[in-house]
């Protein structure tokens, strides 16, 4: 049916038209949740003509119709506005049962006996979409105290009413507690606590059989709302009152551990108490192992066991699933923990429990690896070979420095034995690790004092400074006043056929040195040519050092 007739039948003000109109929209509607772009002004044009329609008041036998249409549209973000308006609000709570007693002089009790089921259950549905996409919705509920009303109705179980609307009251305040700080601090000042913990032990009952399906709807739905409101730890310090709500809560949370619910929905109502364990102190998680021990049970240092072996069974299931892990195995770890780090059975039972410590993984499971170095056992960085040896073990692979990254056979410490250049035989030469020469190339190490010559067998080393042999080096002189070199020494004059010598600084040969004069009174430098121009006979002519000249060359001759 169109849309924009819907509206029109609603804005002409006609009850029976409406409503016929309204039925078959919300058949042909009822389960989509996906809606078109270009109706869009429509459907916000209805929601108006609604909200409208449910502050003016509906007639107790026509409600049903209307307000499933404002379900269907609640759906929808493109009308939160026009329902989120107070009025519509008040008036959807007041169909619902949960308007405020004393505005209208009746009781909780009252307004539930004049509500239809249907229209009841049909208004609380309105609510929580609302209340799940507005934040308006949601501040303007809370304003109103709907979390009080909603606690109130659910201590008083009902009465008779049927298990949707329970339902559905239940899912309402976990949305409340759920998006609203202040709804679960009041919630709490109310001994909200107390009440959804009785609420909670009369659902799921005394005995240990399979809880049936709505009764584990409901169960799950109040561990919800009671994980909410004790999330967060209490303002001030516990006393004996708490710790005695908390240890009554604690034991109602053994029961739901210890029983299954209907269909495949088990592990579900397990990981709600689970989560709920979690957010009791410390000190209350006693109760766990207050059981006593029966036939059948599971008996551990005289303490039963069977709610720590149920626990772990749970997170065995939970390690199998891949999905959020860490999201899931985190609270019945939290709880083991806790339990194991008071409670000595609890300890041994999970260390007895525990496989014992291997380096190698089990068959078909990812190796371990280390947290620090991330590597395998067996390569581990720090594995080195016995004290006082540098080979390691046989059939052990051959580590390295974890500063050098060498091998034992290539660390540049290893030196020859002390007093000794020369390395022992059968090791391999090494290099100065300053330098990087072998020992014979060390510019410190010199011949022997008093001695030019190098042991026989020595390779001749050079001079650090001049890079020369000790027969050139620069400061070997004679003897002063004497052009003679001490006895032992090479002679001036070489013997034939070898290189004739020259001095290391002016490079002459030692009858050309400068510095070598003839006696005084004389330009000839020969014995017994005094007073002649002449110089001895197989003599070279002797140069001036200054001019370069002869001396019979000289001007001043």
């Amino acid at each position: 049916m169109e849309l924009r007739a819907v509206a029109d039948a609603v804005e002409a003000g006609e009850e029976d038209v409406a409503l016929e109109v309204l039925h078959t929209y919300n058949r042909e509607n009822c389960e989509s949740f996906t809606f078109e772009d270009a109706q869009q002004e429509d459907r916000k044009r209805l929601a108006t003509l609604l909200a409208a329609r449910l502050e003016q008041g509906l007639a107790p036998g026509r409600r049903t119709v209307w307000l499933q249409s404002v379900r269907i549209l609640s759906r929808d973000r493109g009308c939160l506005d026009a329902l989120c308006r107070p009025g519509c609000l008040r008036a959807l709570a007041g169909y619902a049962g949960l308007a405020a007693p004393e505005a209208e002089g009746k009781t909780d009790a009252d307004a539930e006996a004049d509500a239809e089921a249907d229209a009841l259950l049909e208004a609380l549905k309105g609510l929580c979409n609302l209340v799940l996409s507005s934040p308006g919705a949601q501040a303007l509920a809370a304003e109103e105290g709907l979390a009080a009303r909603l606690a109130a109705r659910v201590a008083r179980a009902g009465r008779g009413l049927p298990h949707d609307v329970r339902f559905f009251d239940l899912r309402l305040l976990f949305l409340l507690t759920a998006l609203r700080r202040d709804a679960r601090l009041q919630l709490r000042d109310l001994r909200g606590v107390a009440l959804l913990t009785a609420a909670l032990e009369r659902t799921v009952g005394p005995g240990l059989g399979r809880l049936p399906p709505r009764e584990a709807e409901r169960a799950m739905e109040i561990l919800k709302v009671l994980f909410n409101i004790t999330f967060e730890p209490l303002q001030r310090e516990m006393d004996e009152e708490d710790a005695a709500l908390f240890r009554r809560l604690g034991t109602v949370l053994r029961h739901c551990v210890m029983v299954t619910a209907a269909g495949d929905r088990t592990e579900e109502f397990h990981g709600h108490a689970v989560n709920l364990l979690g957010n009791l102190p410390p000190a209350c998680l006693d109760v766990l192992l207050a059981l006593e021990p029966r036939p059948g049970s599971l008996e551990f240092l005289g303490v039963n066991m069977d709610v720590i072996g149920t626990l772990l069974i749970f997170l065995e299931n939970r390690l199998l699933q891949t999905h959020r892990l860490k999201e899931r195995v985190a609270p019945v770890l939290s709880v083991l923990t806790e339990c194991a780090r008071l409670h000595r059975p609890a300890r041994k039972f999970l260390k007895a429990q525990a496989p014992p410590r291997s380096e190698t993984p089990c068959p078909g499971t990812t190796p371990f690896r280390d947290p620090v170095s991330r590597c395998l056992p067996t390569q581990r960085p720090r594995v080195q070979a016995w004290p006082r040896s540098e080979t390691p073990c046989p059939g052990d692979t051959p580590f390295r420095d974890p500063v050098s990254r060498r091998r034992p056979t290539q660390r540049p410490r290893v030196q020859a034995p002390p007093h000794s250049e020369t390395p022992c035989p059968g090791d391999t030469p090494f290099r100065d690790p300053v330098s990087r020469r072998h020992p014979i190339q060390r510019r410190g190490i010199q011949a022997r004092p008093c001695s030019e010559t190098l042991c026989p067998g020595a390779a001749p080393f050079r001079d650090p400074m001049s890079r020369q042999h000790p027969i050139q080096r620069p400061h070997v002189q004679v003897l002063p006043g004497s052009e003679t070199p001490c006895p032992g020494d090479t002679p001036e004059t070489t013997s034939p056929g070898d290189t004739p010598f020259r001095d290391a600084v002016s490079r002459h040969h030692p009858i050309q040195r400068p510095h070598v004069q003839a006696p005084p009174h004389s330009e000839t430098w020969c014995p017994g040519a005094a007073h002649s121009e002449t110089p001895c006979p197989g003599a070279s002519s002797l140069r001036d050092l200054v001019s370069r000249r002869l001396p019979t060359q000289r001007p001043g001759v």
